[in-house]
C-alpha cells in the first residue's frame, strides 16, 4: 500500500500515544511501563488540544507519523481539557512530573517573549515512528504540513523542542533556532525555539 498522507481521525489517538512513548519515552518504559504510557498520553492530548489540524502518514496499513499545526485565530481540533481532573483520572501524582509540565511551560513562555519576529503558526507535534526510517514518509509528511500551513496563509511558524529531542532534522530543513533557554547556567538542558518558513 502506498503511502498516504491524510487528515487526523480520533481513531489515531493510540498510534500517536504510541509513537510519542516510543520517540521520548523509551527509558522510562524500560523501568515503568504505565508511568511512561501516561506521560506519553498527556503529551499527546496536549498536542491535539493546541493544534488546529493534524496530518497522519500511513504506510502499508500503519501510521508512522504525525504533524500537528496551530494556526494563530483558527478554531482548535478539539475542545479544552480539563487538566486538573484530567491528570486525577490519570493518578499523576508524582510531583516531579507535574514540575516538569509546568517547567516546560514557563521555559516556552519565555523564548516566546524573546522572540523578535512575527510568525502566525506554530508547529507543535512533528515526529514519526523508527519504523518510518528510509521509506521517505518524514519529508513528505513535512511537506503535506507546510502546505496546510500556506493554506490557512501562514508564512511564518515557530516550534519549541528541547535537548532530548533530535533537532537535526530541523537544521536540515533550513529553520533557525533562537538563543536557548536554561533555568540554570549549570544545568545542561535547554531548551530552543526553532523559526522557519512555509515556502
Amino acid at each position: 500500500m502506498p503511502l498516504e498522507i491524510r487528515p487526523y481521525q480520533a481513531s489515531d489517538f493510540d498510534a500517536v500515544k504510541a509513537m510519542i512513548q516510543e520517540t521520548w519515552y523509551p527509558d522510562v518504559t524500560t523501568e515503568d511501563p504505565a508511568l511512561a504510557a501516561r506521560l506519553a498520553d498527556i503529551d499527546a492530548k496536549m498536542r491535539l488540544e493546541m493544534g488546529t489540524f493534524a496530518l497522519v502518514a500511513d504506510f502499508d496499513g500503519e501510521s508512522l507519523g504525525i504533524f500537528i499545526g496551530d494556526v494563530q485565530g483558527a478554531d482548535k481540533l478539539q475542545a479544552p481539557l480539563d487538566w486538573e481532573a484530567y491528570l486525577e483520572e490519570l493518578e499523576i501524582q508524582d510531583k516531579t512530573v507535574l514540575q516538569v509540565l509546568d517547567r516546560e511551560r514557563e521555559a516556552n513562555a519565555c523564548l516566546d517573549r524573546g522572540h523578535q519576529e512575527a510568525y502566525q503558526g506554530v508547529l507543535q507535534l512533528f515526529i514519526l515512528s523508527a519504523r518510518s526510517r528510509g521509506k521517505g514518509i518524514g519529508g513528505k509528511l513535512w511537506r503535506a504540513g507546510l502546505e496546510a500551513f500556506r493554506d490557512y496563509g501562514v508564512d511564518d511558524f515557530i516550534l519549541h523542542t528541547d535537548s532530548d529531542c533530535d533537532v537535526s532534522f530541523y537544521d536540515y530543513k533550513g529553520l533557525v533556532a533562537d538563543e536557548p533557554f536554561s533555568f540554570d547556567d549549570k544545568d545542561a538542558f535547554q531548551y530552543f525555539l526553532y523559526h522557519g518558513k512555509t515556502r
